[in-house]
């Protein structure tokens, strides 16, 4: 029985204030849900959607729920109270406004806007602690994936990809990301991203894609961040923690697939990808060769340096795969692909 059914009932029967305890708890669910109507344009899901994942990535996925791939890969919690989740949001939904994108459907306009926002609430809310930052980024960026491939009117468009990564990193002295913790940060955050793309509704024929297309975003959108371009002296060290996030991530979607799925040339695929995009990225922020390649060079180099430790999220034989698999890769990657 609806509230107007009832008011009228009670009404009706004279019985108005026998009534009232009824009314009052439909009054307040009521109020409740008529706060937030229910999202029907592009922008307005994909505010929704990470308002959703924030909340969720408050509390730590159980195994169940890493298998139904209903949460990110970031694993630790985040301990965000309500207030600041209202405060990341409405910056986020304020900079949709700000862009005209409010009630927009062009979800590669949208997407950029939406983690800019996003970003701005993230330093707004004055976290501290570098690797809360990190994970929160990293939620922000996941969830624009989901937005990216659950909203996406036909096929996921790699141009969409590819400034999803480049506005994450675009942002981190947006939300307050120093040069002393960049490389973690951005570690931090391509690992996530990375894993994330097996908790997706992509088609596992469509990873290597992915994975190359968010590798030339990152490079990009680092470029483009104030005190992490090209140009900076810190520059080569966040490449260096890009390669060893990235296998991290690459490794978690191997796992993810199994070992029955030519684990193997899987990761050698992965990688080749995430390199490949690397080195297109580099391309278009340097016309020097021998940058390129010694900018290249840092990134295989954490590619490897990653090697000899266990993938955060794996098995034993992934472990095994790995070991020998990437020193050999990289080691002929470096001699085809460095001047």
């Amino acid at each position: 029985m609806n509230k107007l059914t009832l008011t009228a009932l009670c009404l009706t029967m004279g019985l108005l204030s026998a009534c009232g305890p009824q009314l009052t708890a439909l009054n307040e669910e009521g109020t409740s849900n008529s706060s937030s109507s229910v999202p029907s344009t592009t922008a307005e899901k994909a505010l929704a959607s990470l308002e959703s994942d924030l909340r969720k990535g408050t509390v730590a996925p159980t195994e169940s729920s890493v298998n139904q791939k209903t949460v990110s890969t970031t694993a630790e919690k985040i301990a965000l109270n309500s207030a600041q989740i209202n405060t990341i949001i409405e910056s986020a939904r304020m900079a949709l406004e700000t862009a005209n994108l409010g009630q927009s459907n062009d979800l590669s306009a949208i997407i950029p806007a939406l983690i800019k926002g996003a970003s701005l609430g993230a330093n707004a809310i004055q976290l501290g602690d570098s690797s809360l930052i990190a994970k929160l980024l990293s939620v922000i960026g996941n969830s624009a994936l989901t937005s990216i491939v659950n909203l996406s009117p036909d096929q996921v468009a790699t141009s969409d990809l590819k400034g999803l990564a480049q506005s994450i990193f675009a942002n981190l002295a947006t939300a307050g990301v120093g040069s002393s913790n960049a490389t973690s940060v951005s570690q931090t955050i391509i690992q996530s991203l990375l894993g994330h793309i097996a908790s997706t509704d992509i088609d596992s024929s469509g990873f290597s894609s992915v994975i190359q297309s968010i590798a030339q975003g990152a490079i990009a959108g680092l470029n483009n961040n104030s005190g992490t371009n090209v140009g900076s002296t810190i520059f080569q060290s966040i490449l260096k923690g890009l390669g060893s996030g990235s296998l991290n991530g690459i490794a978690s979607i191997v796992n993810s697939l199994g070992n029955s799925n030519n684990a193997s040339d899987l990761l050698k695929t992965f990688i080749n990808a995430f390199t490949a995009g690397s080195q297109s990225g580099l391309n278009q922020v340097s016309s020097s060769k021998s940058l390129v390649s010694t900018l290249l060079n840092s990134i295989l180099t954490g590619l490897n340096s990653s090697a000899g430790t266990p993938p955060s999220s794996g098995s034993s034989w992934l472990t095994s795969i790995v070991g020998a698999v990437v020193p050999t890769l990289i080691s002929t990657l470096i001699k085809v692909l460095i001047i």
